[in-house]
């Protein structure tokens, strides 16, 4: 992998059409639970680059 890219790209693109069609999640819950993981993931970020200064 290459970084955060490919988390984001995956996480955005492929991961809701994964748990609608093979965990049959339904797609809003999906897209909650996707959007939930971007919002944790920034505030990873943040974190990790307030200790990195």
């Amino acid at each position: 992998m290459h970084g955060p890219n490919d988390i984001y790209y995956m996480s955005l693109t492929y991961m809701p059409s994964y748990l609608s069609h093979n965990l049959h999640y339904l797609k809003d819950y999906a897209v909650l639970i996707i959007i939930a993981i971007i919002v944790c993931m920034l505030f990873v970020q943040l974190l990790v680059g307030a200790v990195e200064r």
